[in-house]
């Protein structure tokens, strides 16, 4: 079993336009479990504060026997793909707990990757993505394709 391992960032929220980088390349580079975010008061001013529960990349578990290894997403796709992925996810766990199904039932992380890259504009486009049917088409497609950014020529 891996161990989490703890980390805590202050960035002064008093400055006109507080350095941010330190705290995103630590995101990336590590698998992070869980983050309490604080505002703090002290002396110095005042912060954010955020306590990260993380498990360094290199300590990462290896997947049990006949079991895939895990993708991390941060490194496959794109920031803005990233970040539509994530608003799909968002949306996905909603459709999901509303169907009373688990949420890889409704779309898989590998579809949900697909969607963000490919950004289909219709029902029809999106069930091109594999494993994307008629099925999910109507009953999920019409709401993962709300969250897509519109298409402007």
């Amino acid at each position: 079993m891996v161990k989490s391992e703890y980390i805590v960032f202050n960035i002064n929220i008093e400055e006109p336009l507080p350095d941010l980088s330190e705290l995103n390349l630590f995101l990336r580079q590590n698998r992070i479990v869980q983050v309490d975010k604080r505002l703090t008061r002290s002396a110095r001013g005042s912060a954010w504060t955020f306590m990260i529960e993380y498990i360094p990349r290199s300590k990462s578990a290896p997947p049990e026997p006949g079991q895939k290894p895990g993708i991390d997403y941060r490194d496959v796709l794109s920031e803005p793909d990233f970040a539509l992925f994530l608003k799909l996810k968002e949306v996905r766990a909603k459709l999901a707990e509303t169907a009373g199904i688990p949420v890889y039932a409704v779309f898989t992380n590998e579809q949900l990757s697909r969607i963000a890259q490919e950004k289909p504009v219709s029902l029809a486009k999106l069930r091109e993505i594999k494993g994307i049917g008629e099925a999910k088409t109507a009953s999920y497609g019409p709401q993962v394709l709300e969250c897509l950014p519109t298409q402007t020529f």
